[in-house]
Order: C-alpha cells, then sequence, then structure tokens
C-alpha cells in the first residue's frame, strides 16, 4: 500500500468498485426505488488511485450466480480456471493486481487502506452514493465497522471521457477475457474520476 500512502501532492484519492449485479438497465425492474440498488451484491474488483496516478488494485473472484428477490439469477460469475493476473494494461501503462482468495480478508484490506487515507472520491449515481453504500452493507455483512467509509465522498463529473467498456458474462466473452476486462475497466474509471478532479478532462 506505500505507493497510494506516500504521495506527497495534494490529498486526492479516487475508488471504483465493480461488483456481480445485474446490468444496470436490468437493476431498475429487479429493484425500481432509488438508485436501484441490489443489497447482496458481492464486489469483485476495488480500484484506489492516488494523486500521481499510482493505482492500487484488489481482486476477489465471483464463485458463482445468485438468486435476485424476483427470482431471477445473476449472470456474473468467474470459472476456477480463469486466472487474476499480475498486472493489467490500462492508461498506457501497466498496472499491479492482488488477489484475495477468502472475501473477508478482501474487505478487511480495503477497510485498512481507507483509514490510512484522508478522504476517498468516487462517482456518484446522481446523488446516490453507489459504491459507498455497497461498501458499507459488505462490511455490515462481516461485522467490519463502517467508520473509514464516512471519508468518502460523492463526485458528480460534468463531463466524461469514456473509459474501457463494462462488460458482462452475458456478452459471450469467454471467461478471462471478461475478468480482465472488468479489472481493466475499474483502473481506468478511478484515473479517469482521478483526471476530472484535478481538472485535466
Amino acid at each position: 500500500m506505500t505507493e497510494i500512502n506516500n504521495s506527497n501532492n495534494n490529498n486526492i484519492y479516487t475508488i471504483d468498485c465493480e461488483g456481480d449485479g445485474l446490468s444496470k438497465d436490468l437493476n431498475r425492474v429487479v429493484f425500481p426505488d432509488g438508485n436501484h440498488f441490489d443489497p447482496d451484491t458481492r464486489i469483485w474488483c476495488i480500484t484506489i488511485t492516488n494523486p500521481n496516478f499510482k493505482t492500487y488494485t484488489s481482486v476477489c473472484k465471483i464463485p458463482g450466480t445468485r438468486t435476485l428477490p424476483n427470482g431471477w439469477t445473476t449472470k456474473a460469475y468467474h470459472l476456477p480456471t480463469t486466472k487474476v493476473p499480475n498486472r493489467i494494461w490500462a492508461c498506457g501503462e501497466f498496472h499491479n493486481v492482488i488477489e484475495f482468495i477468502n472475501y473477508n480478508d478482501f474487505l478487511w484490506n480495503i477497510h485498512n487502506i481507507l483509514e490510512l487515507l484522508p478522504n476517498v472520491h468516487f462517482k456518484g449515481f446522481g446523488e446516490h452514493d453507489y459504491d459507498k453504500e455497497l461498501l458499507q452493507v459488505n462490511f455490515k455483512k462481516y461485522n467490519i465497522d463502517t467508520i473509514p467509509l464516512k471519508k468518502m465522498v460523492n463526485v458528480n463529473p460534468t463531463r466524461w471521457t469514456k473509459t474501457e467498456e463494462q462488460v458482462h458474462t452475458s456478452d459471450y466473452l469467454p471467461n478471462q477475457d471478461y475478468l480482465n476486462y472488468g479489472i481493466k475497466h475499474n483502473i481506468e474509471d478511478t484515473i479517469q474520476l482521478m483526471r476530472y478532479m484535478k481538472g485535466i478532462v
């Protein structure tokens, strides 16, 4: 975590979470209220970017699908044979990726990192604090205190350069490509938000 914590620039950090939920359009049908939030969403990839555009990405693979309240089944999963790469090419350079096998360890790791940071900005879903809420419900399920999440700040960019397309397992990609694209998308979104916070885009 030294790359994230030892930045001598300003104290802006960005975060993005990838979950196993349905696409936004389908979530609106299953969860019609508010931010169409699926409270059982399992986070599988998180990236934090520091002011110098150094990233910290952690991954905990999705072991299988879930059944939603209306009987639908989520589509996101990772096969046992699908490998988490040690690094991913995104935004013109390689970024290191760390894999966690145990989901509880994965969440505690993010909790401990957030404790060290002065603030973390995320791209909101309108006024809804999607990433913050997602971490909150997952932390509570594993009896992890949510105090570090108070530092998270919702940002609604007025301009946004398109990043790597978010893909779903229903897009008929090989499972390895699905995982790789998801990690790349996650990294690029945090870098893009950092660029926005710095007035670069």
